[in-house]
């Protein structure tokens, strides 16, 4: 009984750890992602414009296709 704690806490340990090292990459403004290469939105305006996604359909004609459906 007392190594299957010992296991649990062990594992445990490793999931949180593995979560934290995840997680540190994640977030707004990470280097790639729109609002690092343009900054932020300061209007509503400016949000929509950023995340227009028409000129992904030349090379995703696909994917557009079956999402207009």
């Amino acid at each position: 009984m007392k190594s299957l704690k010992s296991i649990s806490l062990s594992l445990l340990i490793v999931l949180l750890s593995a979560t934290f090292v995840f997680a540190i990459g994640a977030g707004v403004g990470r280097d790639g992602t729109i609002a690092a290469t343009k900054g932020k939105a300061k209007t509503l305006a400016e949000l929509i414009e950023m995340y227009d996604s028409t000129a992904c359909i030349d090379c995703h004609e696909e994917i557009h296709n079956d999402w207009a459906e």
